[in-house]
């Protein structure tokens, strides 16, 4: 059990640090919805092509910035110790994340349509739009990449009050790009392209803000080396494979399959899984401090903490999820209106939104499981657990694939489940190392 002092002194550290990245997030996610809903009046082709892209470049961003997370853990356990060394690592995940989105970017440009037409089976005019749309968002792997590195400096320092400023300023500028693009300088299934350069112009913004309230980190971390870049290589060998195993790999192959199961019910999933999104945030804001407040209570051995935080941050995910889900819900036809016009696709949306909010929730167990456990340094194991499960659940859904039960909800289920498995498999692990 939980002292009631440490429960509430928990809950007072995640939520001084998590509360203003979850209002950043739970704001950009809004905004996403706003996108959405332009997206949603472009046509169903926009919609489908809009959600792969997006989630193409979610996993690739994710698989290649993980270098954060070794960041985060090891550079919040010397910060007060020593801040040159804090300042070595940060120099040294800046370096690397340049390099990698810079990389990333080359290949997508010159791999973009056997991409589009090999992995998601695009074709004619849906291809072209697509392979355009893709190269555009490509250029926002390696600005995520540069902002990755220094929200997650502010993050180890606390000072997460700046990445809410400018995350709400760079969102609402991100919407007005949209919306005169769409409306006045491109048409049709193009209008995605004015979407994408929306997106790329924001983010050119956050990097301009963050390099002038980071500019005196910067003048000191040009006599400091970047020492660690090495280190932070061979820490994220197992998180990059552990990425790959969820988004390159896993989540890839599900949208692929959603989407042999037609247009429309990916489009349907898409708009749903928008609004989970909505419900998630809070999640990964919890899950950053979990990473940042884990490393400083290893960092003073303080056993009762590690021990107690993932607890909390499952409650709080939890509490923020059925809340939003629940409120969605019962607006339903308000919201799904604000995503679409066309009147069948409505009804496949509302027809598939509880199983797709209920299942997407176990996805919590998964993530808050996963995170601390590589907080005390078991990135291995969680990657050789997930890479067999995951693989098992994929071969799983191949096998059924040309059965009568293959449908959206056998996918989202087995999802479900597998989340649910490594979730035991990660919480019996965690607490069998604290002993």
């Amino acid at each position: 059990m939980i002292n009631r002092s440490n429960k509430f002194k928990i809950i007072k550290e995640l939520n001084t640090f998590a509360a203003p990245l979850v209002i950043n997030n739970l704001f950009n996610t809004l905004i996403s919805i706003v996108l959405a809903s332009i997206v949603g009046r472009i046509s169903i082709n926009a919609i489908s092509t809009y959600g792969i892209v997006d989630n193409f470049i979610y996993s690739l961003i994710g698989v290649l910035t993980v270098g954060v997370i070794s960041f985060n853990i090891y550079a919040s356990r010397v910060i007060e110790k020593d801040y040159s060394q804090f300042l070595n690592w940060f120099k040294s995940i800046f370096i690397l994340n340049f390099i990698i989105g810079v990389f990333a970017l080359i290949i997508i440009f010159l791999f973009s349509e056997n991409i589009m037409r090999y992995i998601y089976d695009f074709e004619g005019r849906e291809l072209i739009v697509g392979i355009k749309f893709l190269r555009i968002m490509s250029l926002t792997i390696l600005l995520n990449a540069i902002i990755f590195s220094m929200t997650n400096l502010l993050k180890v320092r606390k000072k997460t009050n700046e990445i809410l400023k400018i995350g709400v300023v760079s969102s609402i500028i991100q919407v007005i790009l949209s919306y005169i693009f769409t409306k006045y300088i491109f048409s049709g299934d193009y209008k995605l392209t004015g979407i994408a350069l929306a997106s790329v112009m924001s983010l050119i913004l956050n990097v301009t803000y963050y390099i002038y309230i980071l500019w005196d980190d910067f003048k000191l971390i040009t006599n400091i080396k970047s020492s660690k870049k090495l280190i932070l290589i061979k820490l994220s060998i197992p998180l990059v494979f552990q990425e790959i195993l969820e988004g390159a790999l896993f989540s890839v192959v599900i949208m692929a399959l959603i989407k042999r199961s037609g247009t429309d019910i990916l489009s349907a999933y898409n708009i749903n899984y928008v609004m989970v999104g909505v419900f998630l945030t809070p999640m990964y804001m919890y899950c950053n401090g979990l990473i940042v407040l884990m490393g400083e209570a290893i960092g003073r051995k303080d056993k009762e903490s590690v021990r107690n935080l993932p607890r909390v941050a499952t409650f709080l995910t939890l509490f923020f999820y059925v809340i939003l889900a629940v409120l969605f819900y019962i607006f339903k036809d308000i919201v799904v209106a604000y995503f679409t016009d066309e009147i069948e696709l409505k009804e496949i949306v509302k027809n598939i939104m509880i199983p797709v909010f209920f299942l997407s929730g176990f996805q919590i167990f998964f993530e808050i499981s996963k995170y601390s456990l590589q907080a005390i340094g078991k990135e291995k194991i969680t990657l050789y657990s997930t890479g067999v499960i995951n693989i098992f659940t994929i071969l799983i859904l191949l096998f059924i694939y040309n059965s009568n039960i293959f449908n959206l909800y056998t996918i989202l289920l087995f999802v479900a489940f597998n989340y649910l498995s490594l979730a035991i498999v990660f919480r019996i692990l965690f607490f069998k190392s604290l002993k």
